[in-house]
């Protein structure tokens, strides 16, 4: 599903860069750390307007206050309100002097600008950016809320973003804002383009720039890129595990039994903050393997909460466990084909995400591998984003109500700049 995104008014607007310097994990909460049943205003205070602010409540159960309202305990721009009793409510803002905002309500967290009110999260957004090759050192990150408002907190270019920890590229973590979008400029080339709207990105998830793509996907500490779940006794197998720099950790494997399962090689590479190791395996039987994948943090060993499942059968075998596709990687609007063993007549193949909900191929075909039958089907790549699972399912024609996933694809999208 694609997101539908505002155009911008005015290169203009303003803007800001979130840049997190500090000596927590680069992905911790950023706010308090307490339940969503609250509320907590953000308020950023016009120039022209006093330092002695207050609030008035109404539509807050016992919370509910009398004009003027309770005074705001703050110092500094934006101005913080937090009330744990409630997870609603309509409020005013004034500084006493004549100055105050429209009526407006705060559903848990949120952050108000100019009478509008935007939605805050207490997980930050990770940007990753690895500037085109042509652009200068000085990167500027700048944003505003992606709804009708288009919210933006500091002028534009915004603020300079910073070297990451592998020194490949850039990083920022936006925390005041849930639902953004975002441009990247070094004083003479920017992208999205002057009068385009910004890349779209919300709380969860993480924008990776990388030169001349980009995606966004959603964020996990590590994510397991397994291409496909065949393999081929005597061939070599190879998937990977990305995580971010702060969590990067090394991996041992056992099996169904709790036998050790040590790869052919392991491959680190680092890019763009991300580290990437690529473990390679080899199996010299048949079967469905099982992997368990297990780090060592400081002197306790704990497992990932995804494991392996490998579908190892001989070459040449045809079996419903035999799919793949000819690219892992491609850009938003192309076409990758996946393609399948035709073992019989009697069954034939449905595609599931993550979800469950059919994928709809575009086309079919038949073909012929080493005198074996297969079927070719033709996908277009329409949603952004890194490790998107295409559920292989074979269904009986004569039960054609119950499917039974028997192999997995995986795909990376990205959007070509």
């Amino acid at each position: 599903m694609k997101k539908k995104i505002k155009s911008i008014c005015s290169i203009f607007l303003c803007a800001v860069l979130l840049v997190s310097a500090c000596a927590f994990s680069a992905y911790a909460d950023t706010t308090d750390s307490v339940s969503s049943n609250y509320v907590r205003i953000a308020f950023y205070k016009p120039d022209s307007w006093g330092n002695n602010l207050y609030i008035h409540l109404w539509n807050a159960g016992s919370e509910n206050t009398q004009w003027p309202g309770v005074a705001i305990n703050d110092t500094n721009s934006p101005y913080y309100y937090s009330n744990y009793n409630i997870s609603s409510c309509d409020f005013v803002i004034h500084d006493g002097n004549g100055n105050q905002t429209s009526d407006l309500h705060a559903d848990g967290q949120v952050g108000v600008k100019d009478n509008h009110v935007f939605a805050v999260s207490n997980q930050s957004i990770p940007i990753h950016f690895k500037a085109p090759a042509n652009w200068s050192s000085d990167i500027h990150m700048y944003y505003y809320s992606n709804d009708e408002n288009q919210v933006a907190l500091t002028p534009w270019p915004g603020k300079a973003m910073t070297i990451n920890n592998t020194r490949d590229g850039y990083n920022a973590f936006v925390n005041d804002m849930a639902d953004i979008c975002v441009l990247f400029t070094d004083g003479t080339h920017q992208y999205p383009a002057s009068g385009q709207p910004g890349i779209p990105i919300s709380s969860g998830q993480q924008l990776i720039f990388d030169q001349n793509k980009y995606t966004v996907t959603e964020y996990n500490w590590y994510n397991l890129n397994q291409p496909t779940t065949c393999a081929f006794t005597g061939q070599n197998y190879t998937v990977s595990y990305d995580f971010d720099y702060s969590h990067y950790q090394l991996l041992t494997f056992r099996d169904q039994n709790d036998t050790i399962i040590a790869p052919v090689s392991e491959t680190v590479v680092r890019n763009n903050d991300i580290i990437t190791v690529k473990y390679t395996f080899n199996f010299s039987g048949p079967g469905t393997k099982v992997l368990s994948a297990y780090y060592t943090d400081h002197s306790s060993t704990s497992k990932l909460d995804k494991d392996l499942i490998i579908n190892v059968i001989e070459p040449n075998v045809l079996s419903s466990y035999n799919a793949f596709s000819d690219k892992y990687d491609v850009n938003l609007g192309d076409t990758f084909t996946v393609t399948a063993s035709d073992f019989s007549t009697a069954f034939y193949y449905r595609f599931r995400d993550s979800e469950g909900n059919v994928i709809q191929y575009d086309r079919s075909y038949s073909t012929t591998i080493n005198g074996k039958p297969y079927t070719c089907y033709v996908f277009t790549a329409d949603k952004l984003g890194q490790y998107q699972v295409l559920n292989v399912n074979i269904v009986s024609s004569r039960d054609p109500i119950h499917d039974t996933n028997t192999a997995k694809i995986m795909i990376n999208v990205w959007q070509s700049i």
